[in-house]
């Protein structure tokens, strides 16, 4: 998908902590057959990371590292992604790597494990 200010998708590794930072990484191929890994930013949240789903703005399905997604990156084909990210308390919704999104806190409740249906 990509990362906020490219106007090309990339192979995306996002790393939630139990401290609550949340990074991105992005994943490009060398001239040499390997692959360099740089980091494109990171956020603090309000708790610890339990669930993290990177989805396709456009469609709602998930964009992950699919062996299909991967070779369509030759092709030039563009994953307007965002990223949910949910805590204990809260969740956000954000394009990578900025911390400019949407957000929702609970304080009556705890979230414990959470997905995307």
């Amino acid at each position: 998908m990509t990362v906020d200010g490219d106007d090309y998708s990339s192979i995306l590794l996002h790393v939630g902590t139990n401290l609550g930072h949340l990074a991105t990484f992005k994943i490009l191929p060398e001239a040499n057959g390997r692959y360099n890994v740089q980091s494109v930013g990171s956020m603090s949240l309000d708790d610890r990371v339990i669930y993290i789903a990177p989805l396709n703005a456009d469609s709602g399905r998930p964009a992950y590292a699919s062996q299909t997604a991967v070779g369509n990156l030759r092709n030039s084909v563009k994953v307007n992604g965002v990223l949910v990210a949910v805590t204990p308390t809260g969740a956000r919704i954000f394009k990578p790597a900025t911390t400019k999104g949407a957000h929702k806190t609970w304080d009556t409740a705890a979230c414990e494990a959470a997905a995307v249906v």
